[in-house]
């Protein structure tokens, strides 16, 4: 009796151990995917050029995986960019608020304007200019177009970009 019982205490010892990294490992791999489907996959196939006249605008992402009233991240060379649709209009933005570097693709939409999360500042994303009466701090935007399904942004210096 007691040698059965050392078997299944060290049979016992034996599953805990083994189940103990699967779950973990299923429990991350779940909690990947409600991020994903919170925020959004990254995006980050800003290294191909496109073959627009234009010198400077590089594909960004699919037009389809931008929809209306979110935000999406995307990265041109070291430039990491917030992309997002109003009405079938494409902006793009800088991905982190000029305020403390909060991401903000994390934030939200409210028409033309995007919210950062940590201090709840707003941004025209049009635009570029802070809704805070005041205050001087402006989000840098960038130049978009649409070429074919694809949406392609130039960070080049020009007079446009804030």
């Amino acid at each position: 009796m007691q040698i059965s019982c050392y078997l299944l205490c060290g049979l016992s010892k034996l599953i805990l151990v083994l189940l103990i990294p699967v779950t973990v490992a299923i429990s991350l791999v779940f909690l990947r995917l409600s991020f994903i489907t919170m925020f959004g996959k990254k995006t980050d196939t800003g290294t191909e050029v496109s073959s627009s006249t234009e010198a400077g605008f590089v594909r960004v992402a699919k037009v389809r995986d931008v929809r209306p009233g979110q935000i999406r991240e995307g990265t041109v060379g070291k430039t990491k960019l917030a992309l997002t649709n109003i009405n079938g209009q494409f902006y793009a933005f800088a991905a982190h608020c000029p305020h403390q570097g909060w991401p903000l693709w994390s934030g939200d939409m409210k028409g033309e304007l995007v919210r950062c999360y940590l201090h709840r500042w707003q941004f025209n994303v049009r635009t570029g200019k802070n809704v805070a009466p005041g205050v001087p701090v402006c989000l840098p935007t960038y130049p978009v177009k649409v070429e074919g399904d694809y949406l392609l942004v130039s960070v080049l210096p020009s007079e446009n970009n804030s």
